[in-house]
């Protein structure tokens, strides 16, 4: 720390304090933290007998900080792997897949079926199953970091589509594919990939502008 930061840190002990800096080790809270923060920023004076001017500014992470470590990471993961869903879906779809299981949740095929086509759709169940919960354990971490309201509604809302993304896919199958279930299917897994996206790249700006 320089001259200037060593003397601003005097005078915000000494108004806080009323008193010099003396010998010891000593702790006040910061002013003026930025609105939302949730760590607690620290001014520590660590000071002796030989040199009363040994100043430093620590900052302390709390939960926020390791929530931002986490989050982001779990959602860019989780938006990637959607995507991969959404792709393995179309293929399942492309290649006559859809109801080589009759069955839900357990798969169910005849020995008649192909066990290509038993294994893809077994595939994108397993995919789709990890998925789902990798995404609700980063929508609660999410909701748990104290973020804004919008954020944590977009949580909300997604975790909403995911659910009812689910109850499509289970009516998929035990409903043989009527055409209102595979149109909202597709329709609410774009609308779930693309509301992750965007949660994902509005977490990362928040965290990189605090």
């Amino acid at each position: 720390m320089g001259a200037g930061g060593r003397a601003a840190v005097r005078q915000t002990w000494r108004a806080n304090t009323g008193q010099a800096p003396g010998p010891g080790r000593f702790s006040i809270d910061v002013m003026g933290l930025k609105p939302g923060a949730k760590y607690d920023l620290f001014l520590k004076a660590l000071c002796d007998t030989r040199d009363r001017a040994r100043l430093e500014v620590y900052s302390l992470p709390g939960p926020d900080d390791s929530g931002a470590v986490r989050i982001g990471p779990r959602l860019g993961i989780t938006a990637i792997a959607s995507l991969i869903l959404v792709v393995s879906g179309s293929w399942v779809t492309r290649s006559g897949a859809s109801l080589a299981c009759p069955d839900f949740p357990a798969c169910g095929a005849p020995e008649v079926v192909s066990r290509a086509l038993v294994h893809f759709q077994v595939m994108h169940r397993s995919l789709a199953l990890g998925v789902a919960l990798f995404l609700a354990v980063a929508l609660a971490w999410l909701w748990r970091s104290g973020a804004g309201h919008g954020l944590r509604g977009l949580a909300l809302g997604l975790a909403v589509l995911l659910l009812l993304q689910g109850g499509l896919g289970a009516a998929n199958v035990l409903l043989r594919l009527p055409i209102w279930s595979r149109v909202l299917h597709l329709a609410v897994a774009a609308t779930l990939w693309a509301g992750l996206v965007f949660l994902w790249g509005s977490y990362t700006s928040r965290e990189v502008r605090r």
